[in-house]
């Protein structure tokens, strides 16, 4: 698994920022970085990297501003909620709901 995570875009979609996620953080764990807070400089370098389009204006938002924590978990939350749907987990579970 040499091959960084598919580039994250801009859209508002939780099954893709889900998805994102996770590729993220299984390319690290590969990597051998078990716990991305304890190596967040080389987690944000590389985060960098694999955003695009309005997802590169809010990294470079986020880690401009000098009253963020840059931290991974902290990224993570706001990646969440900036590009995730509000009602994601009512989505998801009617979508599971209407499965026959």
């Amino acid at each position: 698994m040499d091959n960084k995570p598919l580039p994250f875009d801009e859209d508002i979609d939780g099954v893709k920022l889900n998805s994102f996620l996770f590729q993220f953080e299984s390319y690290f764990a590969f990597k051998g970085y078990y716990d991305l807070d304890l190596d967040g400089v080389t987690v944000g370098q590389e985060l960098d990297q694999c955003v695009r389009k309005s997802a590169v204006t809010w990294y470079k938002t986020y880690t401009q501003r000098p009253d963020t924590l840059k931290t991974w978990a902290t990224m993570k939350y706001s990646l969440e909620k900036n590009f995730k749907e509000p009602d994601f987990q009512q989505k998801i579970r009617a979508a599971l709901l209407s499965i026959k």
